[in-house]
């Protein structure tokens, strides 16, 4: 297993997100020419991966700020009853298959099993489903971020099942006809990277929407990534 990676970003950059162009893994700076990698919806282990793969070349990232001190554990601070817990899962791992084996030997005979056929006198009743929904009632509008459409956002309205998502123009319909005229209906719209937007819906008159999403505080800018000296899977496995 490599070494895992200390990512950081010195010296952070203040162009704005928002005003840059789309780009298929972030959107391009005009201001540093070069494509600004979107690392907001990855994991620490999938942002580790990313960087083992491309640590050649000139990196600028965007990231959420409290993404930055989770990507490398200290492993000086870990507990040690959690490096137990991690050598008896380990353990487990390892000899599942010798117990599985075991136990397959263990089976002596097979049991014959009889299937008798179960008759129904009453033949099955079908009902025609008919589309009641209210034209009236069916919310549209688009999720936009800053310029772009934002593909894939959750609308959902809150309290209900009710929900959908967006296409790739940043638009959605949301059929609202099981809701009461009169009820207190909120949408709520949620997409990775951006903070919850919230709206109070008149159901005697419903209008399309244009929602406009604002990002979290995020750290941008030339990603500075160093080896570290310590492997929490060496330390666990040394200690079996």
């Amino acid at each position: 297993m490599k070494e895992p990676l200390n990512i950081s970003i010195p010296k952070p950059c203040t162009q704005s997100w928002a005003d840059m162009s789309a780009t298929t893994g972030g959107k391009y700076c005009s201001s540093c020419q070069q494509e600004v990698k979107d690392f907001t919806s990855m994991n620490g282990f999938e942002i580790q991966q990313w960087f083992q793969l491309h640590q050649t070349g000139k990196t600028c990232g965007r990231f959420h700020e409290n993404q930055m001190p989770a990507l490398l554990t200290d492993l000086d601070k870990i507990n040690p009853s959690t490096f137990l817990s991690l050598k008896v899962f380990l353990f487990s791992l390892l000899t599942f298959p010798l117990s599985l084996k075991s136990a397959q030997h263990q089976v002596k005979s097979k049991v014959p099993l009889t299937i008798s056929p179960i008759y129904n006198s009453m033949a099955p009743e079908f009902t025609e489903i008919k589309d009641n929904s209210d034209s009236t009632k069916i919310l549209k509008g688009v999720i936009v971020d800053g310029k772009e459409p934002l593909v894939g956002a959750m609308v959902m309205i809150k309290e209900t099942k009710l929900k959908t998502h967006t296409d790739k123009d940043g638009k959605f319909e949301l059929d609202l006809s099981s809701l009461e005229t009169d009820s207190k209906a909120v949408i709520r719209v949620a997409y990775l990277g951006y903070e919850f937007k919230e709206e109070k819906l008149n159901l005697k008159n419903l209008k399309p929407l244009r929602i406009i999403m604002t990002d979290f505080q995020c750290l941008m800018g030339e990603v500075v990534i160093k080896k570290s000296s310590s492997n929490l899977f060496k330390r666990i496995i040394r200690g079996l």
